[in-house]
């Protein structure tokens, strides 16, 4: 879990699969600490972008909690929340936003509103609703939880930071640039100071304010954060990771956009 948080997807993935191995061979494949192990190592090839063999692994812990704690136990409503970011990263909107209100409703139920595991489950559905276009809907459940957020666990905590990011990004679909420009620098000095310059969460806030610039027409800026960010995610996460290769496109777009712009003032 440590090495996950860290942004060290494959480290975390060689440890997670000999410790599943050791739970599996030790205890079987249904007890909770196998299924807790199965859910860490299904995080860790999410974070690496591959997606179906983490929905794999999160579908069969999820069945595997419901089937020993229940459906609403929270360790059975942390693997429904993973298997809802898989489905989210694949573009399964729909489907990922089904588990997140359920898990969210219980969550909501068994631990409170203002619990850390809620506001992680709130937060989640309010980006499935923001890549559905719902930007009205994601933009109160985002200020919500980053409001209970800075509450509980205080500005500076990752997963404060995390809905900062979030939020910034409904913002800019929103096209309230000032707003996103303010919150995303806001995120990723916050990411920088506590995760380090490297991590990734921190290369794609880095992406995020690129795209913010873009948007704002501020090219020359938007190009500078998308060769930062790429050059960090070529080596954290590699040429072919889905936020390496999102990068790459908008950087693309922003060099063609300067150089359509250089060739109408020759014609000119």
């Amino acid at each position: 879990m440590v090495l996950n948080n860290q942004g060290r997807y494959k480290e975390a993935e060689i440890l997670q699969r000999e410790a599943l191995y050791g739970y599996e061979t030790v205890l079987g494949r249904e007890h909770p600490d196998t299924l807790a192990s199965m859910n860490i190592l299904a995080m860790a090839l999410d974070n690496q972008g591959r997606y179906k063999e983490a929905e794999l692994l999160q579908r069969e812990a999820l069945y595997g909690y419901e089937t020993v704690l229940g459906r609403e136990h929270p360790n059975t409503l942390t693997s429904m929340n993973g298997l809802a970011m898989v489905l989210n990263n694949q573009g399964r909107y729909d489907e990922a936003e089904l588990l997140q209100r359920e898990a969210l409703y219980s969550y909501e139920s068994v631990l409170g509103r203002e619990h850390p595991n809620t506001l992680a489950s709130m937060n989640g559905l309010a980006m499935v609703l923001n890549n559905q276009g719902r930007y009205k809907e994601a933009e109160l459940l985002q200020r919500e939880a980053l409001y209970s957020y800075e509450m509980v666990l205080g500005r500076k905590h990752p997963n404060t930071i995390d809905s900062m990011d979030n939020l910034a990004s409904v913002f800019r679909k929103l096209g309230k640039l000032e707003d996103a420009g303010h919150l995303q620098r806001q995120a990723l000095e916050g990411y920088t100071e506590v995760l380090g310059g490297d991590h990734p969460h921190t290369l794609v806030s880095m992406h995020n304010l690129g795209e913010v610039y873009q948007d704002d027409g501020m090219y020359t800026k938007a190009e500078a954060m998308y060769q930062q960010a790429l050059r960090g995610l070529e080596s954290v996460m590699g040429p072919e990771h889905p936020s390496t290769q999102r990068t790459r496109r908008k950087l693309a777009e922003c060099l063609s956009h300067s150089l359509e712009g250089k060739s109408i003032s020759v014609d000119s």
